[in-house]
């Protein structure tokens, strides 16, 4: 771990990242703003949500089916 400190020691952003730890209760806004910029990370959020609410539609749409009696939609929605 000492030669990497080493390698890195003129470096701006290992500077700022030697802050960043879980004492530190800023860590959580600073990552948090540092992973919102960009266009990759940008379009890997809206793939997650896309997923998410997708995935939410499909089992409350199943979950409605069940309690009006329709067990079909449950039988496929497993975990596997």
């Amino acid at each position: 771990m000492d030669d990497l400190q080493d390698a890195s020691a003129d470096s701006a952003k290992a500077q700022v990242t030697k802050s960043l730890n879980l004492m530190n209760p800023a860590t959580k806004w600073i990552m948090k703003t540092q992973n919102m910029t960009g266009k990759t990370v940008i379009g890997i959020t809206a793939v997650g949500e896309k997923i998410y609410f997708n995935m939410s539609f499909l089992w409350n749409e199943a979950i409605q089916e069940f309690k009006k009696g329709n067990n079909t939609p449950m039988k496929y929605m497993k975990f596997t």
